[in-house]
């Protein structure tokens, strides 16, 4: 994918390279149930939104809550971070 076909067969090699010598080797693959692996055109958001919400509607709600709430909290820190630093070098100032 992205044209870089030899580095991921290096990668792969080196997985199951891995693999084998830890676990040891694989066993064949039933051809029948052999994946490929094919690159597609650019996917929009809505796209992989949509496929998000209709296969794990569950698992998508809580993310998008885990990541709304995260940015939500990094934003409050900057404002906080943001009012305290004005504060410092403005001493003087009108309090709002």
């Amino acid at each position: 994918m992205h044209g870089r076909e030899k580095e991921a067969e290096a990668s792969i090699a080196e997985i199951e390279a891995d693999v084998a010598a830890t676990k040891g080797e694989a066993p064949p693959v039933d051809p029948s149930r052999e994946l490929e692996i094919r690159p597609t055109e650019q996917i929009g958001h809505l796209a992989l939104l949509r496929s998000l919400f209709q296969h794990y509607p569950s698992r998508a709600i809580y993310g998008g809550t885990l990541m709304n709430s995260s940015s939500a909290d990094w934003l409050r820190r900057v404002l906080v971070w943001w009012r305290n630093s004005a504060q410092m070098a403005y001493p003087h100032a009108p309090q709002s």
